[in-house]
């Protein structure tokens, strides 16, 4: 989102310095969604020589090395890659290239649920940009970072308070590009809402079709048409809009964008009552995620997803990783019910975990009251190697890897 907005702003005396040229190749090529390209060039500068008197050229191209990754779906790479360069920033922030780290890596921390790093960073970088004089279109992608960080905490108003500032920025930039991704987001957000007319009105002003040519400037605007079709009932364009986007997404290397692309063909299958489809498209985006351990692209679409989840922990699809996310979800049940409308209530969170057995609960409460195993089969008259078997059963859907784990999460749902 934007990122390109800040990339090419530099002092005149930058683009003359050995490897910028292919650096400038690799940032066109991430702007217009080209990653597996970017990321072959930026290789290359890895092997051949750079000017090692400018700290700010090679900032730049290990940032954007690890925004490939990320694009790539390679999270725990970009983490990797991301996290050393956080010591070369003196706050404020004040080159280009920090606010495209800092943008960067928030994507990143969002997708892992760090909500309050997202929101610390962000705030940083528009103070700073406020601070310093610098071009108020910079903080166009800050304010919609931290508006969907507030959105996914549950802290509706701050949120619609920071997007509406978005918004206020693209207008004044005059940049038709701005103003069209700043009105997709408006509208993914009122269908957050549940308001539909209001979604519609805001992509039409664009007049954003599930025809339209296939392009990744316009890629988020069709999701978001594609969920407001869903939520019409028009399943059908919906799944060939997306069908196109997962052709194209994977073919120039995003993989980030196929999963949730993946998870929002699972959705259109729902609504369209093709299960087996449904779980299918989302077999294959659980089996993307489960490695690099996505969070929010999940947590983003609520109740309908946590249903298709339950379904796939029935049918044993990557069941650990399956109750992990339940977990997650069980965490924060309010934000879940924000999202997709008050209409579902419930005071148990254990509605987003695979049913336990009486006797898995029992064992879990004296795995919580510090019972060593051959304790609990004393007490519940049964061998050790059935406390062990419970034992494993449990954790695997608390979506947890040890007993301390299982412990706090009895706690945190209130079962002890």
């Amino acid at each position: 989102m934007f990122l390109g907005l800040v990339r090419t702003t530099k002092a005149d005396e930058y683009y003359e310095r050995p490897g910028y040229g292919l650096i400038e190749q690799a940032g066109r090529c991430l702007d217009e969604g080209e990653v597996n390209k970017a990321e072959a060039l930026l290789l290359v500068l890895q092997n051949v020589q750079r000017d090692a008197t400018s700290p700010s050229l090679n900032f730049t191209w290990a940032s954007m090395l690890a925004e490939s990754y990320l694009q790539q779906g390679r999270l725990h790479l970009a983490a990797a890659t991301y996290h050393p360069l956080l010591d070369r920033i003196v706050e404020p922030p004040r080159e280009p290239a920090e606010f495209i780290f800092f943008y960067g890596l928030c994507d990143l921390y969002y997708e892992w649920g760090r909500l309050d790093h997202v929101q610390q960073y962000m705030s940083k970088c528009l103070v700073a940009i406020a601070q310093q004089g610098l071009p108020r279109v910079w903080a166009l992608g800050g304010y919609l970072r931290l508006g969907w960080s507030l959105w996914a905490a549950g802290q509706d108003r701050a949120a619609a308070a920071a997007i509406r500032k978005a918004a206020s920025i693209a207008r004044q930039a005059q940049d038709p590009g701005c103003a069209e991704l700043v009105q997709a987001h408006q509208a993914k957000f009122r269908l957050r809402h549940d308001d539909l007319k209001g979604a519609l009105r805001q992509l039409r002003k664009d007049r954003f079709g599930p025809d339209d040519p296939i392009t990744y400037g316009a890629q988020f605007a069709h999701m978001t048409l594609g969920r407001a079709l869903m939520a019409q009932g028009d399943t059908l364009n919906a799944l060939r809009m997306l069908d196109r986007y997962v052709a194209a997404a994977a073919e120039a290397g995003r993989g980030r964008d196929v999963v949730e692309l993946l998870v929002l063909q699972a959705l259109a299958y729902k609504t369209h009552g093709d299960l087996p489809n449904a779980t299918a498209a989302l077999a294959e985006a659980l089996c993307r995620a489960e490695r690099e351990e996505y969070i929010q692209t999940f947590l983003d679409e609520g109740l309908p997803l946590a249903e298709l989840l339950h379904h796939s922990a029935a049918q044993g699809v990557t069941l650990a990783y399956v109750n992990r996310l339940l977990a997650a979800f069980a965490n924060s049940p309010l934000y879940v019910m924000r999202a997709y409308g008050s209409d579902y209530v419930t005071q148990d969170p254990l509605i987003f975990i695979e049913k336990m057995s009486r006797r898995e609960i029992e064992v879990l409460r004296l795995v919580a009251a510090g019972c060593s195993n051959q304790d609990i089969a004393i007490r519940l008259s049964i061998a050790t190697s059935t406390v062990k078997k419970h034992l494993g059963n449990i954790l695997a859907k608390l979506g947890v890897r040890n007993r301390t784990q299982a412990a706090a999460r009895a706690r945190e749902l209130k079962l002890v």
